[in-house]
C-alpha cells in the first residue's frame, strides 16, 4: 500500500474554496444581525421617546437610555460597513498600501484635533500596531499600511480595530467591535463618549 500523498497547490485550492464559503457566510450572518439590531433600535427609541415625554429628557432614566440607543447606533454602523467592506477585497500585496481613515468627534460632536490614532491587526495571542497618527483640526487622521505589517500564515486581510488616546489615556476603543477580514480601505466615524459625572 503506498502512503497518500498531498500536493501544496491542491491543499492551497481546498483551502481557498474554504474560506471562500467562510465568507460568504458572514455576509449573510452580518446582514441579519443588522436587521435585528436596527429592529431592537426602532424598538429603543419608541420607548426612548414615550419614557422622555414622561419623565422630562433629562431625568437620568432618559439620559441612561440616550446613551445605550447612541452606543447600539454605533454598533449598527459598524456592522453595516462590515457588510460594505465584506464585498470588497483587500489589495494584493504587489498593489501596495492598505487605507485606513476617519473622523473623531468630541460628546458635543465638534472636530476633535490633536489626539492619538493608533491602529492594530487583531491576532489571537498579541494584536499588531498597523500604525500611528494625530487627528488634524477637523478630527480627520490617515494611517497607511502594508500587507507585510499583519499577514501571517492563513491571514489574506487584516482584522481592524483602533484606539484613540489623549497623552496615555484611551479614550475610545473598537476592540470589542473588531471590523473582521477589512477592506483595503477603511473609515471610522468616532464619537467620542461623555465623561462619566
Amino acid at each position: 500500500m503506498t502512503p497518500n500523498k498531498t500536493n501544496p497547490e491542491s491543499i492551497e485550492d481546498r483551502l481557498e474554496a474554504a474560506l471562500k464559503h467562510v465568507e460568504e457566510f458572514r455576509g449573510q450572518d452580518l446582514s441579519v444581525l443588522a436587521d435585528l439590531l436596527q429592529q431592537k433600535n426602532q424598538s429603543l427609541r419608541r420607548e426612548l421617546d414615550r419614557l422622555s415625554r414622561k419623565l422630562g429628557k433629562d431625568h437620568p432614566r432618559v439620559e441612561q437610555m440616550a446613551a445605550r440607543l447612541d452606543a447600539k447606533k454605533a454598533l449598527l454602523d459598524e456592522l453595516k460597513s462590515m457588510l460594505r467592506t465584506s464585498e470588497i477585497p483587500g489589495p494584493k500585496p504587489e498593489e501596495g498600501d492598505w487605507k485606513v481613515s476617519g473622523q473623531v468627534l468630541d460628546p458635543d460632536k465638534r472636530a476633535a484635533g490633536g489626539l492619538m490614532v493608533r491602529v492594530f491587526d487583531k491576532d489571537l495571542k498579541y494584536s499588531d500596531l498597523l500604525g500611528t497618527t494625530q487627528t488634524d483640526a477637523d478630527g480627520k487622521f490617515q494611517i497607511t499600511y502594508q500587507t507585510k505589517d499583519f499577514r501571517h500564515m492563513l491571514e489574506k486581510n487584516p482584522d481592524l480595530y483602533i484606539e484613540i488616546l489623549d497623552g496615555k489615556k484611551v479614550l475610545f476603543t473598537s476592540k470589542e467591535a473588531v471590523r473582521f477580514n477589512a477592506g483595503g480601505v477603511e473609515d471610522f466615524k468616532v464619537n467620542l463618549p461623555k465623561k462619566p459625572k
